[in-house]
């Protein structure tokens, strides 16, 4: 007998699926000049890019939540997409930078704010940029 999660799970999942869009993934790594790792050193963000489909909710409220560095930060959108189908980075210090994704359909630009893990699915608040 399966389980009433897994049930969910799956459910969750098919919905999604159906109901995905594209999305296109921009990844940023810091390539240091000179041999060297440090960011102070000089060098560049490399950036890769994947499309990947996701799902997207704009809250009724301006929710304020706080960013990668403890500031406050509203979030504008929520982005939900599968965990296996997408690393995100939160950005947290000079050396690395947050995950950015660009909705396909409107051409919109957003940034990773906070990752919360929602069974199934991985709940990515963003700001737009």
């Amino acid at each position: 007998m399966t389980s009433f999660y897994s049930q969910t799970t799956r459910t969750v999942q098919r919905v999604h699926d159906q109901v995905a869009h594209d999305f296109t993934v921009y990844q940023y790594d810091w390539d240091g000049s000179g041999g060297t790792n440090e960011y102070a050193s000089g060098g560049d963000w490399t950036e890769s890019s994947s499309t990947v489909a996701g799902t997207i909710e704009f809250p009724d409220d301006s929710r304020r939540t706080a960013g990668p560095d403890g500031d406050d930060v509203t979030v504008s959108v929520v982005i939900y997409m599968k965990p296996d189908d997408v690393d995100v980075e939160l950005g947290t210090d000079d050396e690395s930078r947050a995950t950015e994704f660009v909705d396909t359909q409107t051409g919109s630009r957003y940034q990773t704010v906070t990752i919360r893990n929602q069974r199934s699915l991985l709940a990515i608040e963003c700001t737009e940029i």
